[in-house]
């Protein structure tokens, strides 16, 4: 993330990559990380839409068409500062998927615990990563995290 300046606090928490775990026979890539940054900041809240923000993080996967597969993450977090503060970021994250490349007709998961499709000829999947940022009890200093999605073949 971005640093931000609040007064004398500054928060620099770093990119959250993003990690999968497959038990599926499919193929995941990281297109690109969660970028937190200021622009949605308001107050101590910052928020990440995954269905229209172009700083939500982006994966792929890749398989055999139609194939039907269950994608599953944590979908809250805290993240402990660096230097052993007790400074912290509560984190709920969002995700949406699509078929298709098309991050504005993504759909956001109801639940972290999804079951979607891959596109009937292609076999992908793609996924936008977001999420709401609570900084209430964040202090200055380097936040980092990694937010793991789960992909089971049904």
């Amino acid at each position: 993330f971005p640093s931000h300046d609040k007064g004398s606090r500054q928060f620099i928490v770093d990119v959250v990559s993003v990690g999968s775990e497959l038990i599926a026979d499919a193929h995941l890539l990281t297109i690109r990380n969660l970028n937190v940054s200021t622009a949605g900041l308001s107050g101590t809240e910052l928020s990440i839409d995954p269905v229209g923000s172009s700083d939500a993080g982006l994966m792929k996967i890749s398989s055999t068409s139609n194939r039907v597969v269950r994608i599953s993450f944590i979908p809250n977090e805290i993240i402990y500062s660096e230097q052993n503060d007790s400074g912290k970021v509560e984190v709920e994250y969002k995700v949406s998927g699509c078929s298709i490349e098309n991050q504005s007709a993504s759909v956001l998961f109801e639940t972290p615990n999804s079951t979607v499709t891959l596109h009937e000829t292609s076999g992908s999947y793609f996924l936008w990563i977001g999420g709401n940022f609570n900084l209430n009890n964040a202090r200055s200093g380097r936040y980092k995290s990694q937010f793991i999605l789960t992909i089971d073949e049904l």
